[in-house]
């Protein structure tokens, strides 16, 4: 059997991105309802295993397609690769997904933060659905989305939330703490530093672009997509003192992670 090569898997169109997470989405909701029953949240656990997969794979996706994209000017704003479509397409087909599992979310917290996470999922839908669609930004996007990174560290602590009997082992209190280590770490390098990096890039590029490149841009690219790293640059910083403090639901010797988890950036993401 020949498995399909980069270049195919990139073909694929959109829909079929769509219907492949719906599948996927319901798969893991029903597995976190068999095998997680105490969870206080069957959607958040099934969310959780969702990412254990889709977040490192975003993650590789992003670095890859950034070493590729990044050489010049031309490159990081006409520039597509195999990867970058891919990386695309999955954002954009996993916030349309998203979109409705957002209320089977039933906590407080997340009621709460309801009408922002629909905010940030139309913002992503358009900014990386029109670089999907008109092949333009793609480095922007991929450098965007390795704040992924984040959400690989709070989606294995979401998981241990959906199993409060596993995450107050005692064997698993250094692990928890190289966990809180590392998030921390990746949430001041891949937000509070990469997305003031991003936008002072984009705009230096602008300054010294050539005429050609520069026609082939449109409000997409040079508004509505640094709209939404801004926004979410924002939503990093608001939430940098509840990221990055201890988390009192931690066993002793072992902080987690915030009560408030973090998330969402503009390349679609995980915001909830």
């Amino acid at each position: 059997m020949t498995l399909p090569d980069d270049a195919a898997i990139a073909a694929v169109p959109l829909p079929t991105y769509a219907a492949a997470m719906a599948v996927a989405y319901g798969c893991c909701y029903a597995l976190a309802k068999t095998c997680l029953r105490q969870a206080p949240c069957v959607a958040v656990a099934g969310d959780a295993i969702f990412g254990l997969v889709y977040y490192p794979l975003l993650f590789v996706l992003a670095l890859d397609a950034s070493f590729d994209l990044y050489a010049d000017a031309t490159l990081r704003w006409t520039g597509t690769t195999s990867t970058s479509v891919v990386l695309g397409k999955l954002l954009v087909s996993r916030m349309v997904v998203h979109m409705p599992y957002i209320f089977l979310k039933r906590s407080r917290e997340e009621v709460e933060l309801r009408p922002m996470y629909v905010v940030h999922h139309c913002i992503v839908i358009v900014a990386y659905g029109a670089g999907v669609a008109r092949s333009l930004s793609h480095f922007w996007g991929a450098a965007a989305a390795l704040c992924e990174a984040t959400n690989v560290f709070l989606t294995v602590d979401e998981l241990l939330l959906s199993a409060p009997g596993v995450r107050a082992r005692p064997w698993l209190a250094a692990p928890q703490r190289w966990l809180q280590r590392g998030f921390k770490a990746a949430y001041v390098l891949f937000r509070l530093v990469l997305f003031p990096c991003i936008l002072a890039t984009m705009a230096r590029d602008v300054r010294a672009m050539a005429p050609a490149d520069y026609a082939r841009l449109g409000p997409f690219e040079l508004v509505v997509f640094p709209a939404a790293v801004l926004f979410v640059f924002g939503l990093s910083v608001s939430w940098a003192v509840a990221a990055l403090r201890p988390d009192p639901r931690a066993p002793p010797d072992a902080p987690a992670l915030p009560v408030t988890s973090p998330r969402g950036h503009p390349s679609g993401a995980k915001t909830n």
